[in-house]
């Protein structure tokens, strides 16, 4: 040869008369060319690792992390827990965020609570629901706060993200109604002999049935006379 080569990125040649290059070690790098000592490759930083000879350190993939320097694999990486993420070449863990939440290990992001939930604390797995009676429309609820108390005259079961009108003959005499429905008891009122159908308490009107208002209407005695029969005269024959 009339010239030496230059050692390339990741390589180094620490003495004279070398006649090859050597590899920076599993877990150091080198982006320069033309290293003279394996002092010259660092350590690959935390949520990185590279194999030997490596220029660059590859890093853990989305959803792990790794929180050593040096590593030397991707198996040194290992699996957000469920609550948690990672995007790549992370050296820690994010929690998912209250009115968020993860459900299992290694993602790379978190779900938020949908309509009738609520995540009140950091790094949850699942979402709370709002309580039987409650109602919230929107998501990413961080806060029991969040769930509105239904309407009087509607009700809501556990994690509802609407409340539900009571049904004809039925009513809710509160706000914050659960998930039951108060049967009307048929009222009438007895006024001149006719059936007035009498509204439950301002709420929904309960008809009652032909046999009640029957029932309910007044008794009279009627006096009926007795028909007698009188038998045909004899017609009188004169002699």
């Amino acid at each position: 040869l009339s010239t030496c080569l230059t050692c390339g990125a990741g390589l180094f040649a620490s003495g004279t008369g070398a006649t090859s290059c050597v590899k920076c070690a599993a877990g150091t790098f080198w982006t320069g060319v033309g290293a003279n000592s394996s002092g010259l490759c660092a350590a690959c930083a935390a949520g990185t690792f590279s194999t030997g000879g490596s220029s660059l350190c590859a890093e853990c993939t989305t959803g792990s992390y790794a929180t050593g320097t040096g590593l030397n694999s991707s198996g040194s990486c290992a699996a957000c827990v469920a609550g948690s993420f990672s995007t790549g070449g992370a050296s820690v863990c994010t929690l998912c965020q209250p009115g968020w939440y993860g459900t299992g290990s290694g993602t790379s992001a978190c779900l938020m609570c949908s309509a009738g939930t609520y995540g009140s604390i950091g790094g949850a797995t699942t979402c709370a629901k709002c309580t039987a009676g409650t109602y919230w429309t929107g998501s990413g609820a961080s806060s029991s706060v969040s769930c509105l108390l239904c309407a009087a005259g509607s009700f809501a079961t556990a994690g509802a993200s609407s409340c539900m009108g009571c049904s004809a003959g039925t009513y809710g005499s509160i706000g914050g109604d659960a998930a039951v429905e108060l049967s009307c008891i048929a009222r009438t009122l007895h006024e001149d002999d006719k059936i007035a159908i009498k509204d439950c308490a301002g709420h929904h009107l309960h008809k009652p049935a032909i046999a009640d208002i029957v029932s309910a209407l007044p008794s009279k005695r009627v006096k009926v006379r007795k028909r007698v029969k009188v038998p045909p005269q004899k017609k009188l024959i004169s002699e």
